[in-house]
């Protein structure tokens, strides 16, 4: 990659011509690509025809190019699943870097080097149109980046996209996953109160800190309000008689970051408000509603039912720490037998993966 770029800063590197259509040309027979069930399925080539691939990354290397792009346009799990080969993907990646790699490396020299671009087309589905709902698509495209990495690819080129969606599922598989290796948050600021059925505010001070499955969250809004809640991973603790704030680490976020492990549906719901919607349920059935910003994937409202209750979080504003994106402005609805309680966040402090006390967690007696 270092080299890459520095020769990037030297003179203009010419990139291949499209790997499709000059296959396309070669007017290979039915047979040879894999026969009727992969028809126009190229990355399948890879295993019936690669010296036809070899073909074309030697033609555009004997005419002088510099990097030559990897036989993986269509080789998400998306697209391939519809050929019936999905579990292939990092195979088929890895072979179209493998096999680029091996003939850039035969052309290369001290004088003109060649180098290889693992290439990611936009698949057949589009996020923002709601053909599949954005994490499972960057789930596809992890394969796929994996692969082409492993095979040897210098660079990795996000090709034709045309739904934003796309590109940024793509851009994440490629290290956009910093929020889920988070061991810790400290969340502190001033909180606005909003009693049931009163327009009056109750200015005050919060603490959040989560760590995992674990949750702890002051609220601090002395004469009038103060309220504690921990979970520790299997109990809740509340200070208030009668109000029982569902276990947090079980909604929002704390699901959508585990939404690809065992026991975790995802699916698409309507959308609302020109947000796109999907739906995450864990292994013990809590489920929340997620709407994304399709202009940029983040999540701004998310929605949940405990007890007979419904919770929802509204993210207005957010701030970059540490390279994760944390909401630095919401507001909180919670729905009661006695009204809905509203709370404004503002978060002053943002702290990741700090040293906790071992008391951070613990209820008290």
């Amino acid at each position: 990659m270092s080299k890459f770029l520095n020769l990037l800063k030297e003179k203009i590197i010419i990139f291949d011509g499209a790997m499709g259509t000059y296959l396309q040309s070669l007017s290979l027979p039915i047979e040879d690509w894999g026969g009727p069930n992969f028809e126009n399925c190229s990355e399948n080539l890879l295993y019936t025809r690669p010296d036809a691939i070899e073909t074309v990354h030697t033609a555009f290397l004997d005419v002088g190019c510099d990097v030559i792009e990897t036989n993986s346009f269509g080789g998400s799990e998306v697209v391939l699943k519809e050929f019936g080969i999905a579990e292939k993907t990092y195979d088929v990646n890895f072979r179209a870097a493998e096999l680029a790699k091996r003939i850039a490396s035969d052309y290369s020299t001290p004088e003109k080097p060649r180098f290889v671009a693992g290439s990611i087309g936009p698949g057949t589905k589009l996020p923002t149109l709601g053909h599949i709902t954005y994490p499972l698509l960057k789930d596809a495209y992890r394969e796929q980046v994996r692969g082409l990495i492993d095979g040897g690819s210098d660079v990795l080129i996000v090709e034709t996209c045309q739904d934003l969606l796309q590109t940024k599922a793509a851009l994440a598989a490629m290290g956009g996953d910093k929020f889920r290796n988070v061991q810790n948050m400290i969340l502190r600021g001033s909180v606005n109160l909003y009693p049931p059925n009163s327009p009056q505010s109750i200015p005050g001070g919060f603490s959040i800190v989560t760590a995992g499955d674990k949750l702890r969250m002051e609220i601090d809004a002395r004469p009038m309000i103060t309220f504690k809640q921990i979970y520790n991973g299997q109990q809740t603790y509340s200070s208030m008689p009668n109000v029982q704030v569902p276990p947090l680490t079980k909604f929002g976020f704390a699901a959508l970051v585990k939404y690809d492990q065992p026991g975790y549906k995802v699916s698409a719901i309507p959308d609302k408000k020109k947000q796109r919607g999907f739906r995450i349920v864990d292994p013990d059935g809590f489920t929340t509603d997620f709407y994304i910003d399709p202009t940029n994937g983040r999540v701004m409202t998310f929605l949940f039912s405990y007890d007979g209750y419904t919770f929802g979080t509204e993210n207005r504003k957010f701030k970059e720490v540490d390279g994760v994106l944390v909401p630095f402005s919401f507001s909180q609805r919670f729905e009661m037998t006695q009204g809905a309680f509203f709370a404004e966040y503002s978060v002053k402090e943002a702290k990741l993966n700090q040293t906790l006390g071992d008391d951070t967690f613990v209820i008290p007696n």
